[in-house]
C-alpha cells in the first residue's frame, strides 16, 4: 500500500517517456548515519528520523493529540498511527493486550507496518521523502533502523511477506528492498506514472498506473509479483473509467475485485461507450525513449466538495460490478474505500457519511456507525481508525472496542525501597503497580474503595489507606490482598519509618495512630495504637536507641512533641501525654527530616533550622511558592513548587539540578536510600536519580486496555512524560 494516510496521501506524478524496462540494482544502500532527514517543526509531513542506539528500550506512550491517520498490517493484527503533533505509535495488538509504543521519528508522509518474525517492521517516509525501516522486537523496543537509498525520493511503500518491501519512487520506478534497506531489484515502465500501490493477498501488490495515449490519459491496474526471485509486472487490467486523484485504491482480500473513486460524469460516459478491454498480461520490456516533462499531465487533486462515486471492478476482466445501491451513492469529500471481506465493501467520506454494501448486484446499502476522526484502515476483517487519542477497532462479527488509556486520576503514589517498582492509587479504587524500568508487567489490585495513601513496607509489600479508614496489605508481586485492619478515624496520608518499621497516620479528629508492620509475622499488621495529643502532622526521626526520639507530632497550637520508640511500642495513655517533651515554635514547618531539621517557608525564603529548638537557621532558596521540601543524601534538599518545577538545592544555596514534571505534583516518594524519587503529576510520573537529576524512567501513569466506550486521558495537546 502506498499510503493509508488520507490527510497526507501521496500522489505520485509522472515523468513521461515510452517503453518498459527492468533496471539494474546499482544504487547502494545508505548507512544509518547518513539518514536523509527532513525538516521538523511538528508538521505532519515534516518527519525527522532519529537513529536509535542498539537495543533502545520500548517507550510506552499514548498519543498526545487526535489521531490523524492509521495503517494496518496485511493480516489485520497490528497497526501504526500518527497524530496531529506528528507523534507515531505502533500498536502491537488490536485487542487491548499491548499498549502502544513510540517510534523515534516525528512526522511522516506515509506509514506501513508488517509482522517480522516475533517482532515488527514499520516502514515510514519522512518529510524529505526518505524511507526508513524500523525493526522492533515483540516488546516494541527498536532493534535497528534501515535506511532506503534516498535518491530517487520515496513516495509510497508496501510490506511484502518475506521481509522485503516495495518502495514507489519519484522517478516512477518501484524498488524491492531487503530488511537492511538494500535494493535487490527494481522495475519501471517508461511513459507510465504510478498512481497508487496497494498490497494484494499475502505477498503481492497491485499498482494503479496511467499512460498518455491518443485519446487522453489511460489507467490500468497491474499486478506486481515475484518470479524466479525477481520483481515483475504481471497481469494488467485496463480501467474503463479514470479514477479521481489522488487515487484511492482498494483490493479485495482474495484479489478478485478492485475498487476506487471516480467522477460521476466519467462513469456515465464510460457506460455509454461499452465494456472495457479484457485484462491481459503486462507488456514485456520495450525500448527506452528520452523522458519529457509534461506538466499538463499532472491531474488535479480532488477537492473536498467534489462529488465522487465508488466503482468496483472484476480484477480479471475489468468489468464494472458495482452494486446498484452503491453506484447510486454520491460521496462528497471521499476519503477511503476498503473491503470488509472478500464479498463486502465499505466507503468512507467527510461529508456524505460512511456506508457498507455486499457485492451482490441488488445488495442493500447500510450506513455504518464507526465513530472516527480520520479515515480507517481495513485488513483481516478489521476496520481500524483513530477516535480522539485512541484507536477504534471493529471486526467482522460486529464487535467494536476502543484501545487507549483510561485516566486513572491518581490520588497517591509510592516507590519501592529499591526504587524498582512504582504504585499509584487511582480514583476507581484500583492500585496500579508497574516496574520503573521496562515496558511490561503492570499489575492492578482493587481495595474496594478509593485509596488516599500508599506506602511500600518492603520490596514486595505495600499498604493502602482507603477513604473509609481501612489499611490494606497488598502483595506487590501478585496484587493480592493479604490483610486488612482499621486505621482509627483516619483517611489522610501515611508515613512509613523503614528503620523501626513503624507506620503512622493522622486521625481526622486530631491525634495520631502508630502500628508495627512485619510481613514475616502473622498477623503482619499489629493493632494500631492511638496517641491523642491533638496533633495535625507527624514526622519520623532516625532513632539510634529505643529511648531516643523516634516520632515528632505538631498540634494546632504550633507545639512539637517527641515520642521514643519504646513509647510507640507500648502506647501513650491520654493522661501521660502531658509529660511528653514538647517545644513551642513560631512558624509551622513544611517538613521535618529524619535528622530532626525543621524546614520553614516565610513567604520569601525556604529556611532550614538545625533542630527542633529552631536553632542555626540557614536560608536555602528564595522562591515565590513552595510545595514540599525533602532532604536528600549529600546535604541536598529537594524543593518542589506548585507549578511542577523540581529543584535540588545544595546547602551553599547552589542548584545541583532541576527538572519540570509539567503540572501540580503529588507528594514525592523516595526509595529507602534516597537515590531515587518518584515525581507524579497529571502528565505522568518521572523516576529521577537524586544524585544527578537524570531521568531513570518515566511512565504515563494511565491504565491501558480495550474498553466498551472511548477511554479518556488527561494530556490532550501536551506531550506526556513518556515522550
Amino acid at each position: 500500500m502506498m499510503s493509508r494516510l488520507s490527510c497526507v496521501l501521496v500522489a505520485i506524478w509522472a515523468v513521461a517517456a515510452c517503453g518498459d524496462k527492468r533496471r539494474p540494482t546499482t544504487t547502494p544502500p545508505i548507512s544509518v548515519d547518513a539518514t536523509d532527514a527532513g525538516a521538523g517543526g511538528g508538521a505532519l509531513d515534516g518527519g525527522v528520523a532519529v537513529a536509535p542506539t542498539p537495543a533502545e528500550p520500548a517507550r510506552i506512550a499514548p498519543h498526545t493529540a487526535f489521531v490523524t491517520a492509521v495503517a494496518i498490517d496485511r493480516a489485520g493484527t497490528a497497526a501504526v498511527s500518527i497524530d496531529g503533533l506528528g507523534a507515531i505509535r505502533l500498536w502491537r495488538a488490536l485487542d487491548g493486550s499491548a499498549p502502544p509504543v513510540a517510534l523515534p521519528q516525528h512526522g511522516a508522509r506515509a506509514l506501513e507496518v508488517a509482522r517480522d518474525g516475533a517482532g515488527f517492521t514499520v516502514g515510514a517516509i519522512d518529510g524529505s521523502s526518505a524511507a526508513h525501516l524500523y525493526h522492533l522486537d515483540a516488546s516494541g523496543a527498536v532493534l535497528d533502523v534501515a535506511d532506503v537509498p534516498a535518491v530517487p525520493q520515496a513516495l509510497g511503500l508496501v510490506a511484502g511477506a518475506d521481509g522485503t518491501w516495495l518502495v514507489a519512487r519519484a522517478d516512477q520506478s518501484i524498488a524491492r528492498v531487503d530488511r537492511h534497506g538494500a535494493i535487490i531489484d527494481e522495475v519501471s515502465r517508461d511513459g507510465t506514472r504510478i498512481e497508487a500501490l496497494r498490497p494484494l493477498g499475502a505477498r503481492d501488490a497491485v499498482a494503479l498506473v496511467s499512460r498518455q495515449d491518443a485519446t487522453g490519459r489511460a489507467f490500468a491496474a497491474v499486478t506486481l509479483g515475484i518470479e524466479r526471485g525477481h520483481l515483475t509486472w504481471q497481469r494488467e487490467v485496463p480501467l474503463a473509467v479514470a479514477p479521481t486523484t489522488p487515487v484511492e485504491l482498494a483490493v479485495a482480500p482474495d484479489g478478485k475485485h478492485l475498487a476506487y473513486f471516480a467522477d460521476p460524469t466519467a462513469v456515465k460516459a464510460a457506460a455509454s461507450a461499452g465494456p472495457p478491454a479484457a485484462s491481459r498480461p503486462a507488456p514485456g520490456p520495450g525500448l527506452p525513449a528520452p523522458r519529457q516533462r509534461r506538466a499538463d499531465f499532472a491531474p488535479r487533486p480532488v477537492q473536498p466538495s467534489t462529488p465522487s462515486v465508488a466503482l468496483v471492478i472484476d480484477a480479471a476482466t475489468g468489468a464494472d460490478v458495482t452494486p446498484r445501491a452503491l453506484a447510486a451513492q454520491s460521496f462528497v469529500g471521499a476519503q477511503r474505500l476498503g473491503f470488509l471481506s472478500a464479498d463486502a465493501i465499505a466507503a468512507y467520506s467527510q461529508s456524505s457519511g460512511d456506508v457498507a454494501s455486499a457485492l451482490a448486484v441488488d445488495a442493500d446499502l447500510v450506513a455504518t456507525s464507526l465513530g472516527r476522526n480520520c479515515p480507517p484502515a481495513l485488513a483481516g476483517g478489521r476496520v481500524v481508525a483513530g477516535l480522539g487519542q485512541n484507536l477504534v477497532v471493529a471486526d467482522d462479527a460486529g464487535a467494536t472496542r476502543y484501545l487507549g488509556y483510561q485516566a486513572i486520576n491518581a490520588q497517591a503514589a509510592t516507590l519501592s525501597p529499591d526504587g524498582a517498582t512504582a504504585a499509584w492509587a487511582v480514583g476507581s479504587g484500583d492500585v496500579q503497580l508497574r516496574p520503573t524500568v521496562g515496558p511490561e508487567g503492570d499489575l492492578v489490585a482493587n481495595v474496594g474503595d478509593v485509596a488516599t495513601a500508599l506506602e511500600f513496607v518492603d520490596a514486595t509489600h505495600l499498604i493502602a489507606l482507603t477513604s473509609r479508614g481501612a489499611l490494606v496489605l497488598i502483595d506487590a508481586t501478585t496484587a493480592k490482598e493479604l490483610a486488612r485492619v482499621a486505621a482509627p478515624g483516619s483517611s489522610g496520608a501515611l508515613v512509613w519509618d523503614p528503620r523501626g518499621r513503624w507506620l503512622a497516620g493522622v486521625r481526622d479528629s486530631g491525634g495520631v495512630w502508630v502500628m508495627k508492620v512485619d510481613t514475616s509475622q502473622t498477623p503482619a499488621l499489629s493493632p494500631p495504637k492511638v496517641i491523642s495529643d491533638g496533633s495535625t502532622a507527624l514526622w519520623f526521626l532516625d532513632a539510634a536507641t529505643d529511648g531516643a526520639p523516634a516520632l515528632v507530632t505538631l498540634d494546632g497550637a504550633s507545639t512539637l512533641r517527641t515520642y521514643t520508640a519504646a513509647q510507640l511500642a507500648t502506647g501513650v495513655p491520654l493522661n501521660k501525654v502531658g509529660g511528653v517533651p514538647k517545644h513551642a515554635i513560631t512558624s509551622p514547618p513544611l517538613q521535618i527530616d529524619r535528622a530532626g531539621r525543621v524546614y520553614v517557608f516565610d513567604g520569601r525564603d525556604l529556611i532550614r533550622f538545625g533542630g527542633l529548638t529552631m536553632d542555626a537557621p540557614r536560608a536555602l532558596l528564595r522562591a515565590d511558592s513552595l510545595f514540599m521540601p525533602t532532604a536528600l543524601p549529600g546535604d541536598v534538599t529537594l524543593v518542589i513548587d506548585a507549578l511542577g518545577v523540581v529543584r535540588a538545592v545544595r546547602d551553599d544555596g547552589g542548584l545541583a539540578w532541576t527538572v519540570n514534571i509539567g503540572g501540580v505534583p503529588l507528594r514525592p516518594a523516595l526509595s529507602d536510600d534516597g537515590r531515587r524519587v518518584l515525581l507524579l503529576a497529571q502528565a505522568g510520573a518521572m523516576i529521577v536519580d537524586t544524585a544527578t537529576g537524570q531521568q531513570v524512567a518515566a511512565t504515563c501513569g494511565w491504565r491501558f486496555g480495550a474498553w466498551p466506550t472511548p477511554p479518556q486521558v488527561t494530556n490532550l495537546g501536551a506531550l506526556s512524560l513518556c515522550e
